[in-house]
């Protein structure tokens, strides 16, 4: 439903925010748990839950603030990093970093829902990288990716994993995942 051109905004969103959820599972499957106490209405037991102070999200503005799982994980830390695709050549250009000063040594899933030629993933990666990031901490999380930009990425960052919905296998002339499903960050935010 993501894909479908009737789909409206709203729609769009709620389809987006459904897709992140089971994306999220995914990407916090294997990240450190501890226990909790909780009282239940007849006693108490202990509970497996995330350590939110390992994990550090990272979204590749705008559009990777659609995939930042707040409603499951409400303490999560959100660092940003502005990129913007040349349209002709499809290099990326940094334009605004805003990150977690404490970024070294975490866990990182960086969000980006369109994973096309790789070179915005392998920017953002290069930054989190010079702040002390180990690429292996990395989860790279996109609602769609191209083959071109996976296999860029992994040659780039061969340790960083990537957790995808959907696979296409071909660019446009102008470096847009085929079929895809458009401008994702327009679509999201209703400025298409």
């Amino acid at each position: 439903m993501l894909r479908k051109t009737t789909t409206n905004n709203e729609r769009f969103r709620q389809y987006t925010d459904r897709a992140a959820d089971f994306l999220m599972i995914e990407a916090t499957r294997d990240l450190p748990l501890t226990s909790k106490r909780i009282e239940t209405p007849l006693g108490h037991t202990t509970q497996s839950v995330l350590k939110s102070d390992v994990v550090r999200f990272v979204a590749i503005l705008r559009a990777g603030l659609a995939l930042w799982p707040r409603r499951f994980l409400p303490k999560s830390r959100m660092s940003t990093i502005g990129i913007v695709r040349d349209e002709e050549t499809a290099k990326p250009h940094l334009y605004q970093q805003k990150l977690d000063p404490a970024i070294s040594g975490k866990k990182i899933i960086l969000l980006d829902p369109m994973l096309a030629t790789g070179g915005s993933a392998c920017a953002a990666l290069a930054l989190l990288v010079q702040k002390g990031v180990e690429p292996a901490d990395v989860t790279f999380v996109c609602v769609i990716a191209a083959v071109a930009g996976v296999l860029f990425l992994h040659q780039e960052y061969p340790s960083v994993k990537i957790i995808g919905a959907a696979l296409d296998n071909h660019l446009t002339t102008s470096y847009y995942i085929y079929p895809g499903l458009g401008d994702f960050g327009c679509r999201y935010f209703g400025t298409d």
